[in-house]
């Protein structure tokens, strides 16, 4: 072990002497540093958040990616090329040794630049959440949906199955089903079997299609099962800054975070007294109590001046995007809608109308009361427009159909912290270090620099855009006929996904962004895929590699 960590002690201060350390603290101070001024978002305080801690981190994993690939190899290639590698062979010093201390140096070197960026990327959106923001809607955007960590749930799946085999025995009865198969042959030059697939494919799919749109005045409905809300409530302090006792209405002041937790007419409770938020400013709220309430000697005792304990019931939210099925009018940007909340008996709890934009994901902040806190939760979107609310007034006009697609719509609520899910989300790109630096080490163990770096950048690529090459290569051809290119690409792609993670799913930044919890068995999970297989495999093949390698030999 004392060889070894001889060995990482001379490579960690070797990459703190390579100029390409110093490039990477340089890029990464000027992207850090002009982030918060150059990318302003959709121009509220929670675009500006999501934005620069979307690029902050997508930045700061791909350039120390970079910066480990070319190290690794640097390092390696260099004691090749400079003859460095025969005076350390003359050491009681085995070769296995040298690679795996090399291995943990550049390690090493990853942790001391991640644990830097990731200090710089945590007070700099600490310092974006304390700017001001456009509205209360703002606020708690900035406080529920990013400073925060949720676990989203998705609906259940309709059953199409029963609408598959209700429309195959209506083509059967009517005699149609055979010229529909005969169709499909002759059009993609199909054999039976893969026209009754493709025909399968079109049932389901225009069997979900179905599900997931709602015409004018229709409704669509979603049932969401195993919701666990309980136990999410935040407390705080505050002060009574002025007092309405006739109106039952009290302004208490609250720090900033606190008023992104609240919501209009959402409940809240002061030293124990339950009310309704009816107004929310910044650094403040109006609450309201009940005649109930109001006769409560708690309620009774509030004074001007008094400091007050303050508990934030749970709330989740409703997230969807609606799809408007042909153009809107003229300056019409979004549609009347109401969503309805169902319990487990399907009751209505909570009822919430207005209007929501289109083509574009909507997130609708839900008081969680008893009822909604745990167990199944219905949610019904009525696609109906504004009703009239005067005698002279008038109902809006209907509205056209739309489409929601499932996979566009989640619960999600509160489950940890921001802190918390930052820490688990560094350690995933810490992962992915840990296993391009492993790679590095195989690669540069029997090829040139250029070579070896070239070899690994590829492969980095291919893990960046493993989902969109898996999309673009496929077994089958167009219209499911059989395409050897197609066929070859599958193999290379089965391949390359077995050596190499997926990457692009391993990239914590769409979830920080979203604030969807990132759990420590996920991290595990990735730990032992990367590190733990993929990672020893490489390192392993390199000690057998480097071991039969004649050093003597003159390099190429």
């Amino acid at each position: 072990m004392s060889s070894i960590w001889a060995v990482v002690r001379h490579t960690f201060a070797q990459c703190l002497r390579m100029k390409i350390a110093a490039v990477f603290l340089v890029l990464l101070a000027l992207s850090l540093g002009a982030m918060p001024w150059m990318l302003a978002g959709d121009g509220t305080l929670a675009g500006s958040v999501r934005t620069c801690l979307s690029y902050s981190v997508r930045i700061t994993g791909g350039l120390l990616s970079v910066v480990t690939v070319l190290v690794t190899v640097g390092v390696i290639c260099s004691d090749m090329r400079e003859k460095h590698i025969f005076l350390l062979a003359a050491k009681p010093l085995a070769r296995w040794q040298y690679l795996l201390g090399r291995w943990l140096g550049v390690v090493v070197f990853d942790a001391v630049l991640l644990a830097i960026a990731s200090g710089a990327i945590f007070f700099m959106v600490q310092h974006l959440r304390a700017g001001e923001a456009n509205s209360a809607t703002d606020r708690r955007a900035v406080e529920t949906e990013i400073f925060t960590a949720r676990s989203e749930v998705t609906p259940e799946m309709p059953d199409i199955e029963t609408a598959v085999a209700k429309r195959l025995a209506q083509l059967k009865k009517q005699k149609l089903y055979d010229s529909v198969i005969r169709d499909f042959q002759a059009q993609g030059n199909l054999s039976p079997s893969q026209a009754r697939d493709k025909l399968m494919k079109q049932l389901r799919s225009e069997a979900l299609s179905r599900t997931e749109v709602a015409g004018p005045n229709g409704w669509l409905e979603w049932k969401f099962t195993n919701i666990a809300i309980a136990g999410q409530s935040r407390s705080g302090r505050g002060r009574v800054k002025q007092l309405d006792k006739a109106r039952g209405v009290y302004r208490i002041e609250v720090p900033t975070w606190l008023v992104g937790q609240l919501f209009h007419r959402g409940p809240v409770r002061l030293n124990g007294a339950a009310g309704r938020v009816v107004s929310i400013a910044p650094g403040r709220f109006d609450v309201a109590f009940d005649q109930a309430q109001q006769g409560s000697a708690t309620v009774k005792d509030l004074a001007k001046g008094q400091d007050v304990a303050i508990l934030v019931e749970p709330s989740f939210q409703f997230r969807y995007k609606v799809s408007p099925i042909g153009n809107l009018s003229a300056g019409r940007g979004s549609l009347y809608r109401w969503l309805l909340f169902r319990r487990a008996d399907g009751a209505v709890v909570v009822s919430l109308a207005s209007d929501t934009p289109v083509k574009t994901a909507t997130s609708v902040t839900v008081p969680a009361i008893a009822s909604l806190r745990k167990g199944d939760i219905s949610v019904a979107y009525g696609n109906i427009p504004a009703k009239a609310t005067g005698p002279r007034a008038v109902a809006g006009p209907a509205n056209p159909p739309v489409q929601i697609s499932h996979k566009d719509v989640s619960i999600l609520y509160r489950v940890g912290g921001f802190n918390a899910n930052f820490v688990r989300a560094m350690l995933l790109i810490f992962c992915q270090l840990i296993f391009l630096a492993a790679l590095g080490v195989f690669f540069s163990c029997f090829l040139s620099f250029p070579v070896a770096s070239l070899a690994c950048m590829v492969l980095l690529i291919c893990g960046w855009l493993m989902n969109w090459l898996a999309d673009a290569v496929r077994w089958a051809s167009r219209d499911g006929g059989f395409d050897i290119v197609g066929a070859a690409g599958a193999v290379v792609m089965k391949l390359t996904a077995a050596v190499m993670p997926n990457l692009s799913e391993m990239a914590p930044a769409e979830k920080l962004v979203e604030g969807i919890f990132i759990s420590w068995p996920a991290v595990g999970e990735v730990a032992i895929m990367s590190v733990a297989l993929r990672a020893t495999f490489f390192l392993a093949l390199a000690c057998v590699i480097f071991h039969k390698r004649e050093l003597a030999k003159v390099q190429v």
